[in-house]
C-alpha cells in the first residue's frame, strides 16, 4: 500500500517489495539459485503463489541478487503457440551477444518449435510447391537431439551459467501453456541453462485438467519444477494496516476512535484483514474507494458499510448481486428472531463464495444487517445499509430523484433553531413541505424531525411549522401523506416549549387553541410512551386551564365545544384528578344526563373491500366526566326507549346516526351502564 494515494491504479508492480519479511525470502530463493554449480544439468525453480500476491515485485527482487545471468522470456507475448519457441530462442540468444555462430544456430533451432505439418494441404488437395519444399528443408536438416547437443555444448563452452526468467505463467491459454513446458522440458534444457517460472498453482491446474492431460496435474508439475518456492503468506499486522489505510479513506482516522465507531470500525478490519490476503486485493478496493467515496459522502452513506458493501462487490461480486436483487431478505434483521430465515439466507450466501472464503464473505454480511450483539448498531451511525430507507442508495451511490438529503434538511433544521429563518437551506426545505407531491414532503418532514436535537426547544421551529401548517390547509394539501408527521413533529416541539417554559399555558392556548394542543398532546403520548411526564409537564397547565374556562359557561355552551372530547381524554390521560367530575355540575336532571350522554357516542370507521361504519359509547371516559351524577334516582326518571325504531349499529352504510337514532341509542347505552 505504498501507492500514493491519488492518480490512477495501473496494477504495475512495485519496484521493491514492503512486505515484513519478504526481503529475506527473496534473498534465500536467490542464494539457492546462485548454489547452481557451473556445468550443471538445466534446473527449474518455481516461485509459486495466488494471483495478486506481489509475486511479479518478489520475482524482480529475487533476479537482483542473482549470480548468473538472466534474461526475461515473455511467452504470452508471443503472437501464437508456434511463435513461443522463436521467442525462447530469440530471448536465449542475448545472453550470448558474442558468441554470433552460437546465435545462428539459436535461431535456426527454432524450427523445432513450428509445427512443418501445418503448412500441408487438407485431404483431396494437391500439394503446394510450398508445402513440398517445407518437407524437403526438414528431410535434409538434422534430427532435433543432433542440434541440442550441438547447441547444449556450445553454451557450455561459453561458461556462462543463464536463468531464464519467465514471469505470469498463468496468463497463457491452455496451449500457450503446453507450449511453454514443452520447451522448458525438452527443448531447452541445455547445460547451464536454467529457469525461474512465476505462476499461481491453482491457475496452472485448471489449465492443464483443460488440456485433457492425464494423472494429477499438480504431479506433472512436479516433473517440471525442481524447486518450487512458495510465496509467503502476508503477515496479519500487514493485512491489518492495510484495511486500517482502507477505511481511512472514508472514514476519518479520529472518527474511527469515537465512542460510536471505535467497536464497529475494530470490527470491520478484523473482516477486511481476514479476506484481503494480496496486495493487489487491497488495491483494487482501495482504488475503488478512492474513486468513488465522494459520491458515498454525497449519497450520505455510512462510512464502514459503504467499505463493507464495496469489498462484497469486488471480492465476492455474486455475493454482492444477490444483496442487491434481495432486499427484502436483508431488512429487519435488528428487529427478528426468526433463525430459520437466517439460516435460510445464510445458505444462499455460502453457495454464491468460494469454498475457503464462505466465514469471511458472511461475517461482512452479518456486519451490514446482523443484529448480534457482536455487529449491534451503536448510537450515532446513521444510515445505515440496513435502513429500507438507505438500502438502494448503497447500489445507487446516489439520492433517488423522489429521496431527501439528511445533510441538507440536518442544516436547514438546525438553521432554523439558530433563528435563521431566510436561507438557501430554509427555503429549498420549506418548498418540499409545500410541493405538490404528498409523499416526499412527508419523508421531508420525518428526516427533519429526526434531525432535531430532541431535548431542547425553539420557538423559531415551532413558528416555521404552525406557518408550514397554515399554508397547506389554505391551499386544501393538508390532509394528504403529510398532514401526520407535520403535526407529529410540531405536538412535540409545542411539548417541549410547553415543559421548558419558553412558551407560557396562556400563549400557548391564544396562538393555538385547545383543540390543536389536546390533539398534540395525544399524539406526544401515543409515539412517544415513555414520556409520559413530559405531557403532564408540558400540557397540565392547559388542562387546568380548560377546566378553569368551562366552569363559567353553560352545559349548551360547554357540549358545543369542539374540544371536549380530547379535552377530557387529556385530562384521564394525566392521572392527577383534573376534569374528574369536570361535568357533574351541569347535571340535575335526566334530561341533562341524556344530553351530556349522548356527546360520548362515537362512531368508528371499518376498512375493507367497503367502508363500513359502527357506533359506540365512550363508557369510560364518560364516567370520569360526570363523576357522581349517575345514580338509580336519575337513571330512573330517563324516558323509555322508542320499541318501533330499527336501526344498525354494526357494519352500517352510513356514519352517523339520526337524532331520534342517537337519542335511541343513548338511552341503550345508560341502561347497559352498572351502577
Amino acid at each position: 500500500m505504498t501507492e500514493s494515494q491519488s492518480g490512477t491504479w495501473s496494477d504495475s508492480p512495485q519496484a521493491k517489495t514492503d512486505i515484513t519479511g519478504r526481503t529475506a525470502f527473496a534473498s534465500a530463493a536467490a542464494a539457492r539459485i546462485n548454489m547452481t554449480p557451473l556445468g550443471s544439468h538445466s534446473t527449474v525453480f518455481g516461485l509459486v503463489g495466488p494471483w495478486g500476491s506481489g509475486k511479479t515485485t518478489l520475482l524482480q527482487d529475487i533476479v537482483g541478487q542473482l549470480a548468473p545471468q538472466t534474461v526475461w522470456f515473455s511467452p504470452w507475448s508471443a503472437a501464437d503457440v508456434a511463435a513461443i519457441t522463436a521467442e525462447f530462442v530469440s530471448a536465449l540468444s542475448e545472453a550470448f551477444p558474442k558468441a554470433k555462430s552460437l546465435k545462428t544456430k539459436l535461431l535456426g533451432y527454432a524450427r523445432f518449435g513450428v509445427p512443418a505439418l501445418r503448412f500441408i494441404p487438407s485431404a483431396g488437395e494437391a500439394m503446394s510447391g510450398l508445402a513440398q519444399q517445407v518437407l524437403d528443408n526438414v528431410g535434409a536438416q538434422s534430427a532435433w537431439h543432433s542440434e541440442f547437443s550441438v547447441i547444449s555444448d556450445e553454451i557450455a563452452e561459453q561458461g556462462v551459467q543463464v536463468v531464464v526468467v519467465v514471469d505470469d505463467v498463468d496468463r497463457l491459454d491452455a496451449g500457450e501453456l503446453r507450449a511453454l513446458l514443452r520447451v522448458v522440458r525438452l527443448l531447452g534444457r541445455f547445460t547451464n541453462v536454467h529457469y525461474l517460472l512465476a505462476y499461481d498453482q491453482s491457475t496452472i491446474d485448471q489449465l492443464l485438467a483443460a488440456s485433457y492431460m492425464g494423472g494429477r496435474s499438480s504431479d506433472f508439475m512436479e516433473k517440471i519444477v525442481q524447486y518450487p518456492f512458495e510465496v509467503p503468506p502476508v503477515p496479519m499486522i500487514e493485512r491489518r494496516r492495510w484495511s486500517r489505510a482502507i477505511v481511512s479513506l472514508v472514514v476519518a482516522e479520529d472518527a474511527q476512535q469515537s465512542d460510536e465507531l471505535n467497536g464497529p470500525t475494530d470490527d470491520l478490519i478484523r473482516i477486511l484483514a481476514a479476506g484481503i490476503e494480496t496486495p493487489r486485493a487491497a488495491e483494487r478496493l482501495r482504488e475503488q474507494l478512492g474513486s468513488f467515496s465522494d459520491l458515498a459522502v454525497l449519497a450520505e452513506l455510512d462510512g464502514l458499510d459503504f467499505v463493507a458493501i464495496s469489498w462484497l462487490r469486488i471480492a465476492h461480486h455474486d455475493v454482492w448481486d444477490f444483496l442487491r436483487t434481495h432486499a427484502d431478505d436483508f431488512q429487519g434483521w435488528v428487529d427478528t428472531d426468526d433463525e430459520e430465515a437466517h439460516v435460510d439466507v445464510k445458505s444462499e450466501v455460502e453457495r454464491r463464495v468460494r469454498r475457503g472464503n464462505v466465514k469471511v464473505a458472511w461475517d461482512a454480511v452479518d456486519f451490514l444487517f446482523g443484529g448480534s450483539s457482536f455487529f449491534a448498531a451503536k448510537p450515532g451511525r446513521l444510515r445505515r445499509m440496513r435502513q429500507a430507507r438507505y438500502f438502494d442508495r448503497y447500489f445507487l451511490l446516489g439520492l433517488a430523484d423522489d429521496d431527501v438529503s439528511d445533510t441538507q434538511t440536518r442544516k436547514a433544521v438546525d438553521q432554523l433553531v439558530a433563528g435563521s429563518l431566510i436561507t438557501p437551506e430554509v427555503d429549498a426545505f420549506s418548498d418540499l413541505i409545500m410541493a405538490s407531491d404528498g409523499e416526499r414532503a412527508s419523508l421531508a418532514l420525518q428526516v427533519g424531525s429526526e434531525a432535531r436535537e430532541r431535548d431542547t426547544a425553539s420557538l423559531h421551529v415551532i413558528t416555521f411549522l404552525w406557518a408550514r401548517r397554515a399554508e397547506l390547509k389554505e391551499r386544501g394539501r393538508l390532509e394528504d401523506y403529510r398532514q401526520s408527521p407535520l403535526e407529529r413533529w410540531l405536538g412535540r416541539e409545542l411539548a417541549l416549549a410547553l415543559a421548558s417554559g419558553m412558551l407560557s399555558t396562556e400563549d400557548a392556548i391564544d396562538r393555538f387553541g385547545y383543540e390543536f394542543l389536546a390533539a398534540s398532546a395525544y399524539g406526544v403520548r401515543r409515539s412517544e410512551r415513555k414520556e409520559a411526564s413530559l405531557v403532564a409537564d408540558a400540557f397540565g397547565g392547559v388542562a387546568d386551564r380548560w377546566i378553569a374556562a368551562i366552569t363559567s359557561e353553560g352545559l349548551d355552551e360547554v357540549l358545543e365545544r369542539p374540544e371536549l372530547m380530547v379535552m377530557l381524554s387529556l385530562c384521564a390521560w394525566l392521572k392527577t384528578g383534573v376534569g374528574a367530575g369536570a361535568l357533574e355540575p351541569f347535571i340535575t336532571s335526566a334530561e341533562e344526563l341524556l344530553r351530556v350522554a349522548e356527546a360520548f357516542v362515537v362512531y368508528g370507521t371499518n376498512y375493507g373491500y367497503t367502508i363500513e361504519y359502527s357506533v359506540g359509547f365512550n363508557d369510560s371516559l364518560f364516567r370520569f366526566a360526570i363523576g357522581n351524577a349517575l345514580t338509580d334516582e336519575i337513571l330512573s326518571t330517563l324516558p323509555l326507549r322508542d320499541s318501533g325504531l330499527d336501526y344498525e349499529v354494526e357494519d352500517r352504510a352510513t356514519r352517523d346516526l339520526s337524532p331520534t337514532e342517537s337519542r335511541d341509542f343513548t338511552l341503550r347505552s345508560l341502561g347497559e351502564l352498572n351502577l
